[in-house]
């Protein structure tokens, strides 16, 4: 009888064990970061998603390139977050948007600025971040030499050449240029920029599964079912706009920590 028991525990045992996946990133800030609370908010909606399914996320940054590389080699299951590629389907599998991301001009105030169509911006001298992609349209302006094209590493850095009118437009994520803005610009600064309301590229972000793992398709599942039910719930959004109001007051509010 205690054989049996014994015996029953341990093949029973793994059935009740909390489920871990590790998730290698890197640092875009508001939206994951080491020393942000929950770590981000698109990596806090991913970690809500796999707790409703009883997996807990853990979460690894590395600079970009090598966050991905360690996907598609297979030496870790998961890599967030990423646009979807046509080359990258070859070696990862994309799981369903975590996050709708959208692109803006952002422009001094004190200099009208209105756009509908890619004429609009002719003769404009656009910052864009070193390696930032943002759609076929604006690239294509760029070789025909229809706009002129300023890129840094930095892109705290183009907003101070914006400010000292070296550029005429920065675009950039809306929420991403609205944090930098807030918080790593001098608060003078601050009021003389605005983002203008029509986005010009949209994208979505995905987490990426190892296509050499055979977890994948398991962790990739419990992460679609888990988003899904947040969404239903709510607690998606709720989650977006509790820590976007927080990081857009310089201060994150603590009720993201709870349920």
């Amino acid at each position: 009888m205690r054989l049996l028991l014994i015996s029953f525990l341990l093949f029973t045992f793994p059935l009740f064990a909390t489920q871990k996946i590790e998730i290698v990133t890197g640092e875009w800030a508001p939206f994951s970061g080491k020393k942000l609370p929950e770590k981000g908010l698109v990596l806090q909606i991913i970690r809500e998603a796999y707790r409703q399914q009883g997996v807990t996320a853990e979460f690894f940054f590395t600079p970009w390139a090598r966050a991905m590389q360690f996907a598609t080699s297979g030496k870790t299951i998961a890599s967030a977050f990423w646009v979807k590629s046509a080359e990258r389907e070859k070696t990862v599998i994309y799981s369903d948007p975590v996050f709708l991301s959208t692109a803006h001009f952002f422009y001094l105030k004190k200099v009208r600025f209105h756009w509908k169509q890619p004429t609009d911006l002719y003769g404009k001298n656009i910052g864009i971040g070193r390696g930032y992609y943002y759609g076929d349209t604006l690239e294509d302006l760029e070789k025909k030499q229809r706009i002129q094209v300023t890129r840094t590493t930095h892109e705290t850095d183009l907003f101070q050449l914006l400010i000292q009118n070296q550029l005429d437009l920065v675009i950039t994520e809306v929420n991403i240029g609205r944090y930098m803005l807030q918080n790593q610009m001098r608060s003078k600064m601050r009021g003389l920029v605005d983002a203008h309301p029509t986005p010009f590229y949209i994208s979505e972000l995905h987490v990426v599964y190892s296509r050499k793992r055979h977890e994948s398709t398991m962790f990739l599942k419990q992460l679609n079912q888990g988003l899904k039910a947040i969404q239903e719930s709510g607690r998606y959004q709720a989650i977006i706009d509790t820590y976007m109001n927080g990081a857009l007051r310089g201060k994150i509010d603590s009720n993201l920590k709870k349920e």
